[in-house]
């Protein structure tokens, strides 16, 4: 190949690679109507504290995608919100395998990584980045 091939192909590179960037879309997802009551009702009496870096993997259960940039995490009678760094596209459906790459053996961490692994195929997809967790405790009567 000549040079002018290279030249042609590295700027259709960058090109496209810029445009991907710009679908990365940091404001808020949309969340369908069956996930914010969802939401609501997993938060109903509940008052968020200050948020933390970890979570213990112990105790807890499943992550809950509600939309495509927040998670549900349940350990004990703590709820998690998990709003990740950005948008993670299909996270929101619910209906793919969250498969982790976690910095910690016993606990989730800001900055672990995962992808979506289609139930049927077991094919993956993304590249998703977890955030900070809020925890929202039950409010003492």
């Amino acid at each position: 190949m000549k040079f002018g091939t290279y030249l042609t192909t590295a700027i259709s590179v960058s090109l496209l690679a810029s445009c991907a960037s710009v679908e990365r879309d940091t404001g808020p997802a949309p969340i369908t109507s069956k996930n914010a009551k969802f939401l609501e009702k997993a938060m109903k009496g509940r008052v968020a504290g200050e948020p933390v870096k970890c979570v213990s993997s112990f105790a807890g259960r499943n992550f809950t995608p509600v939309s495509d940039d927040l998670i549900i995490y349940r350990s004990g009678s703590v709820v998690y919100q998990n709003k990740l760094d950005r948008r993670c596209s299909g996270l929101g459906r619910g209906d793919d395998i969250l498969v982790f790459e976690r910095s910690g053996i016993s606990q989730y961490c800001k900055g672990d990584t995962f992808k979506l692994a289609d139930r049927t195929t077991g094919g993956t997809a993304g590249f998703c980045r977890l955030g900070e967790f809020v925890p929202y405790r039950k409010v003492k009567d």
